[in-house]
């Protein structure tokens, strides 16, 4: 799995480059902005990007913008150096399946590149104790969507998404239900819009109560 790292610490770049030295991630390139960032996916791609935030020039909310808007699809895992609820809001809304904070850097980090780069969300450790701080599992959610399945969702789409909450890739569940990942993002897709959520991220953290433990 190839990665592409657009950080303004050379320090962390450098972190970066040992961790992955001892996995299958190879990294491909780096850059500390994010101009230099967007110069280099024109001509080049990556299996994920690791995009931190804050960077001069151009930071990373920018970048999610600018290739939102000229509909640009990259897998990417946000780096922050702070928890922030409405800077998960913002790159959920942009497409951004992975956010890990640099306090969990060194634990997470390999996990998240390898599940986002087989289309599955990822938060570390940290993102997840805050989303459960903020009440996305308690029981008046868990509730109106355990109706909402029930009224809304064929048997064959409630699979598809206890597969995604439980952070299953989307070829292993094109195998299970013996169909293609075209065919499933596709299903996905109306999901989303039945149950009025934008992303993945936001579909898993709505049932997050079928979280398997």
């Amino acid at each position: 799995m190839d990665v592409f790292i657009a950080d303004d610490h050379d320090l962390v770049i450098d972190g970066f480059k040992r961790i992955f030295e001892e996995t299958a991630i190879d990294v491909v390139g780096c850059c500390l902005n994010g101009k230099e960032l967007l110069k280099w996916l024109h001509l080049n791609s990556a299996d994920v990007v690791v995009l931190d935030i804050e960077m001069p020039e151009m930071g990373g909310i920018e970048v999610l913008e600018y290739l939102k808007k000229h509909n640009l699809r990259h897998r990417i895992v946000v780096l922050s150096g702070f928890l922030d609820y409405g800077l998960l809001e913002a790159i959920m809304d942009l497409g951004v399946m992975g956010y890990v904070t640099k306090n969990d850097l060194a634990v997470n980090i390999v996990d998240a590149v390898e599940a986002v780069g087989n289309d599955s969300w990822y938060f570390s450790n940290e993102v997840r104790a805050m989303l459960e701080l903020v009440g996305f599992e308690k029981n008046t959610r868990s509730k109106k969507a355990r109706e909402m399945l029930n009224k809304t969702l064929t048997k064959r789409e409630m699979n598809i998404i206890n597969a995604i909450v439980n952070e299953v890739p989307t070829v292993e569940i094109a195998e299970d239900m013996k169909t293609t990942e075209s065919t499933v993002r596709s299903r996905t897709e109306v999901i989303r819009n039945k149950i009025g959520v934008k992303n993945n991220v936001g579909l898993a953290m709505r049932f997050a109560f079928l979280r398997e433990k």
